[in-house]
């Protein structure tokens, strides 16, 4: 799939589960609700999940944006936050190389953009960097090819992503 153009309807498992963590945006982005956010730097900022720039060795998704915000230059992003939602949510699934299967469930996803995960960390072709972990494959709906993620940054610390 591509990134998104609009905000994504939510589709989430167990959701008495999930969790909101406000986080200061990276820079000047819309946040579309629905779509995976990924950490942008060492500071602790989020972005909209990209595959094309994880220069950021550490980039993992840390849940969806909870809702639809535009985040321009005119406040300081400092004084700025999005509104957060970790949990397990349906995403879009790769297809090719990156297709996904109910067998893989417990293993993890990486990001190719803002709503679409995938099996392996990067395209067929390298290039700058590999796609940012998504987070945990929950299920898999063969029939809409909903892939369901396990995802938010307390999953990631200590090492226990891998």
């Amino acid at each position: 799939m591509a990134a998104l153009t609009s905000d994504r309807k939510r589709q989430e498992l167990f959701s008495g589960l999930s969790r909101k963590v406000a986080y200061t945006p990276a820079g000047v982005a819309t946040y579309f609700a629905g779509g995976m956010l990924m950490l942008g730097a060492d500071d602790g900022t989020v972005k909209p999940a990209s595959g094309s720039a994880s220069a950021n060795t550490k980039a993992c998704v840390v849940g969806i944006a909870n809702d639809h915000a535009v985040v321009n230059a005119t406040t300081p992003y400092a004084f700025q936050k999005i509104e957060v939602l970790e949990g397990i949510f349906g995403m879009a699934a790769g297809t090719g190389i990156n297709a996904l299967s109910g067998a893989m469930a417990g293993q993890l996803v990486y990001a190719s953009d803002d709503q679409t995960v995938n099996a392996t960390s990067g395209p067929a072709v390298a290039t700058a960097g590999s796609w940012p972990i998504a987070g945990r494959l929950v299920d898999y709906d063969t029939v809409t090819s909903t892939a369901f993620v396990l995802m938010g940054a307390s999953h990631f610390r200590s090492g226990s992503a891998g």
